[in-house]
């Protein structure tokens, strides 16, 4: 995979060798700095595509005068704890070169190592609904200096019931803010949440078709054999 190299980037968020699996449409990267995604791109592609402007955001206000670093600028919501670390893995890589950090909040694990990583000091706040409210409510993830938030696979978190948890975290947010959302259907509820939280009059993409919806007839089993019986 040959190396990223933008000339509009700064050098130090200029990417290289990054173990890319999808080419980056330079589109969606610049869109993306004022728009509502909707689309469905492989990681890390997609990662890229809204981690590139939003590390851009966090440079451009820590350059301001009188701003704090160590404040979270950035807020990225994900409806799983896997998804949520792949974007912190790429993200951290990206941004350690400028010397912006990352946290990433999910359950089923301690708060002990998360809370001492807010406490320390971070610019991107990644996470998943459920620990991030916890957080928020326990007075240690403030979101008040946050004016770049994305929702990535929006309608997943609202299918699996966020949608208490999500207005709740972005009601936290600055009222002045860019917000991108990703989706691969664009139900109601999303159509309500964009209108709700979004510029009036956001750019919407729509990659294929807008009546796509998810497929609730598909049905996974995995079924665990014996070592015997395979």
């Amino acid at each position: 995979m040959a190396a990223i190299s933008l000339a509009s980037l700064p050098p130090d968020l200029v990417l290289y060798n990054s173990a890319i699996s999808a080419p980056v449409s330079l589109s969606y990267l610049f869109t993306v700095l004022i728009c509502c995604v909707r689309c469905n791109f492989p990681m890390p592609g997609k990662t890229i595509a809204f981690g590139v402007p939003a590390l851009m955001h966090v440079r451009k206000k820590l350059s301001e005068k009188g701003a704090k670093k160590g404040l979270p600028r950035c807020l990225m919501l994900a409806p799983t704890r896997e998804l949520a670390q792949q974007i912190a893995d790429v993200l951290t890589e990206a941004g350690a070169p400028c010397g912006i950090n990352s946290v990433c909040l999910y359950g089923g694990t301690s708060k002990g190592p998360q809370i001492s990583s807010l406490k320390s000091g971070v610019e991107i706040v990644i996470g998943t609904p459920g620990r991030m409210k916890d957080l928020i409510e326990m007075g240690v993830c403030r979101l008040n200096e946050v004016s770049f938030v994305v929702l990535d696979e929006a309608d997943r978190m609202l299918d699996m019931g966020f949608e208490p948890e999500v207005r709740a975290i972005l009601s936290q947010t600055s009222s002045v803010r860019q917000m991108v959302m990703f989706s691969a259907t664009w139900p109601f509820a999303v159509h309500q949440l964009a209108q709700e939280f979004m510029d009036p009059n956001p750019i919407k993409v729509v990659v294929g078709s807008e009546d796509l919806a998810a497929n609730h007839d598909v049905m996974q089993i995995v079924e665990v054999l014996d070592d015997r019986a395979r």
